[in-house]
């Protein structure tokens, strides 16, 4: 065996010696490429914090200084990230150790080094394209903005696929080093000794506590909403008492009506599974419980897709990849923290579906069609899909019998289930099939027929700019792998089309719950894309790169976009509040009798559902014999508009058939018959109004010497002292800006630029924003005065708040 630190390593001939300056030289040219990449990517990543700030320099204008620090610290950061990384990749690429007795002046150790190191950095190639995103300032197509997120995918993609190349080596299994490594025997490392699965019930357990966490918190929050929690746990209820999928219509317009109690079979979806949950809700009557079952099974379906994609690519290593990327999803997410729909339990049983599809459970497989069926008619659409992929893969029994199940299942639920529920209950309240689809038919033939006869419908999808966002939301998580297996894709075809289709915002968008049956598929795609790729499939190297490839993408993707965690906006005020208007609903709360028939506000209705008669305010008030609502600013007010809603809230204040139970923080509570005081009322009313003014200034870095007409992000923080919430949402948004004042308190600039609050923003709050203040042309001494501002309404120093006020002397 050789033994390092060889005692002769300098004796060296002339030919020997001009070999090692090539190969130093080589190592050099790749550390260039390296570097050079790396600031392409800082470069890309300046301009994507900085959007408006490219195209001058591209111009050759003027930068601030501060940019142009920026543009400095971007571009020497991205080239040593990008030079650390290539360098641990080669090392671990040759399994070297640092802790191993060896150098790298052993003889045989640099020739693969260098070899390594050259192909590890063609690998940052990628890099090079990511400062594209600068096109985004002169092209827009289909109305694609600076702030589109079709333009951070050029970000997100070439990012994930060179951190790809450089922690692959990390990823492969150990092999046993050269015998010139050590003596005796090599214990394995930890990625030998960790089994996949174990890191994917990590990774399951690690989603359950987060999105667990954060749907009940939202709750608990008051965030969660009539449409569709509030729907959902009367549905549930009532099923628990045996009144099977009765609830109390809520219509998205505004209306004053009583709706009649209806069942959600007469709208065609076929939600069986209520039967299943309704048990559990009978033990524990709470809304939470459903959203801790939705979180349960949209996490453990990471389990049974794990060991369909273990069966796929033949590796555990990389099907644990893809489970944790399934995780990862972001389209995942957002169907978790949709409030509760049963649509979103699907993914669930279809994970066992393809599971039992690739080892021949057809026990198991029957088993989990029948139950992803009962979810929601929707599924179907998605089964017909996977049928037709079975086909197309020459599975004629399996595809024919699923296919002919789930036709049968959608034509039992429209043709025979649905007319018997509109005879029963009458007609759907909220006719959602005719609402969204009616443009095209009245039902499921005379829409397909239609389409059939207009394929341009179809091929109009690809022209619109919210379709075709979408499309991207969908696929660049997956780094767009799932587009390798087109075959596969016709398993996602038939839904994603219907939901595409629609007549609604909500529906044609992965911000919602109905693409939920979809998922599942759009992974499994992504596996047979690994499987039918010879070199994928064949070199682990290859494999599990593609795999992780997948993964990263999804974990950047949701570091980019997303609201929750690992995004970047990510909040937990978002999420989980505990003030004094929480503590002011769960007092009024207690006042509510829990037979009555009850119009309440959106937030406030999920944690009353547990009634036969409940209606979405202003709905039902006609029949109400208690109103419930919440007049904070941060307050949902759907379905109407804020002077809709106030216009609603004086009649019904004024209306002497009701008085008020309990007011608290703006929480009301009104009961039929109750006495009515209109002078209480106002004088309540007045005191909250007026209360909305106030904040305490706590600190800022704001500097006392400024450089004339240059740039300064001023971190300020403050308090909420008021009585309601602010938020930069909605009419009458709160803003924080500046003006700029002389000693005297003559006003030199009023106007700025708006700061947004990242959340709302409730009594007794505190936070912080920076603010982009630039400093006036001529240098004197000024006054920098930070105030909030009530858009369309009043400056808070108008209504008697004390501003932020900072000296600052301006220079040249």
């Amino acid at each position: 065996m050789r033994r390092p630190y060889a005692p002769d390593w300098w004796n060296e001939t002339q030919h020997e010696q001009r070999g090692r300056w090539k190969r130093l030289w080589l190592f050099f040219d790749a550390l260039l490429l390296v570097a050079v990449a790396g600031a392409a990517a800082g470069l890309a990543m300046w301009e994507y914090t900085y959007p408006a700030q490219l195209p001058k320099l591209w111009n050759g204008d003027t930068l601030f200084a501060y940019h142009r620090l920026q543009l400095e610290r971007f571009l020497t950061i991205g080239a040593l990230l990008a030079v650390g990384l290539w360098l641990l990749a080669a090392w671990r690429r040759l399994h070297i150790s640092p802790w191993s007795p060896t150098t790298f002046f052993q003889r045989g150790t640099w020739p693969p080094f260098v070899r390594w190191a050259r192909l590890l950095a063609q690998g940052f190639v990628p890099l090079y394209f990511m400062p594209l995103i600068g096109v985004r300032a002169f092209w827009q197509p289909l109305g694609m903005g600076i702030g589109s997120a079709f333009w951070t995918y050029l970000l997100i993609l070439p990012l994930a696929l060179t951190l790809t190349v450089a922690l692959v080596p990390w990823v492969e299994r150990n092999e046993r080093p050269p015998d010139w490594f050590t003596e005796g025997d090599v214990r394995p490392s930890w990625r030998e000794r960790v089994r996949p699965s174990h890191v994917v019930m990590l990774g399951i357990l690690v989603y359950l506590v987060i999105f667990g966490g954060l749907s009940v918190a939202r709750h608990l929050s008051f965030r969660s909403h009539a449409l569709d929690l509030g729907t959902m746990a009367q549905t549930t209820w009532n099923t628990a008492h045996g009144r099977w999928l009765e609830y109390t219509p809520m219509p998205e317009e505004a209306t004053t009506a009583a709706p009649p109690i209806s069942n959600r079979l007469t709208s065609g979806k076929a939600e069986f599974v209520f039967l299943l949950i309704a048990p559990l809700y009978r033990l524990w009557p709470n809304p939470i419980l459903l959203l801790l079952i939705q979180t349960l099974l949209l996490g453990l379906s990471a389990w049974p897709l794990y060991l369909a994609f273990a069966r796929v690519v033949n590796s555990e290593r990389a099907a644990a990849l893809l489970a944790l990327a399934y995780l990862a999803y972001l389209p995942l997410h957002y169907v978790n923290m949709a409030d509760f729909h049963p649509s979103a339990l699907a993914p669930f049983f279809l994970g066992w579906l393809l599971y039992a599809s690739v080892t021949d459970r057809w026990r198991l497989y029957a088993l989990a069609l029948v139950l992803a069926l009962a979810c929601r008619v929707d599924v179907a659409l998605a089964l017909v899909g996977f049928a037709l992929a079975l086909i197309a893969y020459e599975q004629w029994r399996v595809g024919l019998f699923t296919l002919l199940v789930a036709v049968a299942w959608f034509l039992l639920d429209f043709y025979v289930i649905v007319p018997w529920a509109t005879a029963r209950y009458g007609p759907d309240p909220l006719a959602l099939v005719s609402q969204r689809f009616g443009q095209y038919g009245e039902t499921p033939l005379e829409i397909a027929r239609t389409l059939v006869q207009n394929p341009r419908t179809l091929l109009g999808l690809f022209l619109d700019r919210e379709k075709v966002q979408t499309l991207f939301d969908l696929f660049m998580p997956v780094g767009g792998v799932a587009l390798l297996a087109p075959v596969w894709l016709v398993s996602i075809a038939p839904l994603l089309i219907a939901n595409l289709l629609a007549n609604s915002a909500w529906q044609g968008t992965v911000q919602a719950h109905y693409f939920a049956p979809i998922l599942p598929f759009i992974f499994f795609a992504v596996a047979i894309a690994i499987r039918i790729q010879p070199r994928l499939h064949r070199d682990p190297f290859w494999r599990d790169g593609t795999a992780l490839y997948v993964l990263l993408s999804a974990l950047l993707v949701g570091f980019f976009f997303s609201p929750f965690p690992p995004g970047k906006d990510f909040y937990l005020a978002r999420f989980w509040v505990n003030t004094p208007h929480q503590e002011a609903i769960r007092s009024v709360l207690t006042y509510v009798q829990p037979d009555s028939r009850l119009s309440g506000q959106s937030d406030l209705v999920p944690h009353v559902a547990n009634r036969r008669h409940l209606y979405l305010f202003p709905g039902g008030l006609d029949a109400a014999e208690e109103v419930l609502l919440d007049l904070d600013n941060g307050a949902e007010r759907a379905p109407l508009d804020y002077f809709a809603y106030f216009d609603m809230v004086n009649r019904v204040l004024a209306d002497p058939d009701f008085g008020v139970v309990a007011w608290e923080n703006g929480v009301v509570l009104l009961r039929r018959g109750w006495p009515h005081n209109p002078d209480a009322i106002a004088a309540q009313r007045a005191a909250f109004e007026e209360g909305f003014y106030r904040v305490t200034w706590i600190d800022h870095n704001a500097p006392h010497a400024m450089q004339a007409s240059e740039f300064y992000p001023v971190r300020v923080c403050f308090r909420n002292e008021g009585t309601q919430s602010w938020r930069s949402e909605d009419w009458y948004p709160v803003f924080v800006a500046y003006h700029w004042l002389t000693p005297q308190g003559d006003v030199v600039q009023w106007e700025s630029e708006r700061v947004r609050l990242p959340y709302t923003l409730y009594p007794t709050q505190s936070l912080c924003v920076r603010v982009p203040v630039v400093a006036p042309d001529t240098e004197g001494e000024y006054v920098l005065q930070f105030d909030l501002v009530r858009e369309h309404q009043y400056w808070f120093a108008q209504k008697g708040a004390a501003p932020l006020n900072v000296s600052v002397s301006v220079v040249r």
